[in-house]
């Protein structure tokens, strides 16, 4: 008796337990699709996603000074190299870093959380697919800004980091305009 419970439960585990890590099963997350919300249409490497409708680049001087303060940052998790960044009038923006590591899952972990944690009253981190494309988001939250980061994970490619940085009391007004740019996010 004792032997065929075993034996079942053994059975159970195994059909059950795949031995994936967390990041191996990304559910495919739909965004709301709104292109009333939407505008241009940006390629970054291999992908490309369309801004939300407000948006501009930021100035040349504006932003050669922010990628200087990235690029010089030794503070920095991750070693990046800014290469766009669009803002609007309600001082929402949005940027796209390239991450020099490679393999950064490994990194996506508790020690990254810690180190938010640092400077953020509260980090909440989930992962998802989007039209194919593997991501860990990360959603910061301050008294003054609500910063999204979502990490782009590809093997084959290098990692990209999209920052959407909202002031606090602008949030909920902009979450459908970032739906819909993340719901055209594409890669080729």
């Amino acid at each position: 008796m004792y032997k065929r419970i075993v034996l079942c439960f053994s059975v159970i585990f195994n059909i059950n337990c795949t031995g994936k890590t967390q990041y191996e099963n990304y559910p495919e997350f739909i965004f709301r699709n709104n292109e009333d919300l939407v505008s241009t249409k940006i390629e970054f490497s291999s992908y490309n996603i369309s801004l939300i409708k407000t948006f501009n680049p930021i100035n040349q001087k504006s932003f050669d000074l922010i990628k200087n303060k990235v690029d010089i940052d030794t503070l920095s998790f991750f070693k990046k190299n800014l290469i766009l960044g669009f803002t609007d009038s309600s001082k929402t923006s949005f940027m796209i870093s390239l991450i020099s590591q490679k393999n950064i899952i490994n990194s996506l972990d508790q020690g990254f959380i810690k180190y938010l944690n640092g400077f953020s009253d509260e980090v909440k981190k989930t992962h998802y697919m989007v039209n194919g494309i593997k991501i860990v988001q990360y959603q910061i939250i301050n008294p003054g800004y609500i910063n999204l980061k979502l990490f782009i994970i590809d093997s084959s490619e290098e990692n990209y980091l999209l920052d959407f940085i909202v002031p606090q009391g602008y949030f909920n007004k902009y979450i459908e305009s970032i739906e819909a740019s993340l719901s055209t996010l594409k890669k080729g």
